[in-house]
């Protein structure tokens, strides 16, 4: 194993646990808390898939792939800004807009379960020949969706906290600012990262998994 591999080991295994607390400690326990402890596991799943892919080892299960290939990162932003919506006393879950969020992550499940179906296991063919053409924009349409959809949910979230009455206890608003920051920082360094390594192919990308793995790390 590898210095990049056992960065990601790290990173997920931490968040695994740290989500797994706040989930099931009698100490953490709220509908507020919950979705913290969803956010941070699925930060965790990305970490992990990110790991066994560094290893290989959806290279030799290639039918486990549509696990990583499921953009994940339409999901994280969800969650984490319910946690700040319920956090900050925001009543908006009974919106019918709120539940539209969850939209673009079933729509990458459903394209990538279609993909797999299609293209890996060959159980249909709906596509027919512009199979490749079809699924190549599909997929980068998604590329820059995930990205402006990151970036959308905590400009919405930035706007809750900044809009928000002060509590009698203000930890909670510094505590939501804070925490925002840090989020913020996260996406920038990944958006930077991965459009450096888009343009200049020279870029190793080991080592910008690296550096993920570390901010995450840090973020945890």
């Amino acid at each position: 194993m590898n210095i990049v591999s056992f960065l990601l080991l790290i990173s997920a295994f931490q968040g695994f646990i740290f989500g797994f607390v706040i989930l099931f400690s009698p100490f953490f326990k709220s509908k507020t808390n919950n979705y913290l402890g969803y956010s941070i596991l699925v930060l965790s799943l990305l970490m992990f898939n990110m790991f066994f892919s560094n290893i290989g080892f959806f290279d030799s299960y290639p039918y486990l792939r549509i696990i990583d290939d499921i953009e994940w990162v339409f999901l994280f932003p969800v969650t984490i800004f319910f946690y700040f919506v319920l956090l900050l006393n925001f009543n908006i879950q009974s919106s019918k807009w709120i539940k539209c969020l969850y939209i673009p992550i079933g729509i990458s499940i459903t394209l990538k379960v279609f993909y797999v179906l299609e293209e890996d296991y060959e159980f249909f063919s709906i596509i027919s020949n512009n199979a490749d053409n079809f699924y190549f924009i599909a997929f980068e349409i998604e590329k820059y969706a995930y990205y402006i959809f990151n970036i959308l949910l905590l400009t919405f979230s930035f706007v809750f906290i900044k809009k928000s009455t002060p509590f009698n206890d203000k930890e909670p608003l510094k505590w939501a600012f804070l925490l925002w920051s840090m989020l913020f920082i996260l996406t920038l360094i990944w958006i930077v990262l991965s459009i450096v390594e888009s343009i200049w192919d020279a870029v190793d990308s080991q080592v910008v998994i690296s550096i993920l793995a570390v901010e995450v790390s840090f973020f945890l």
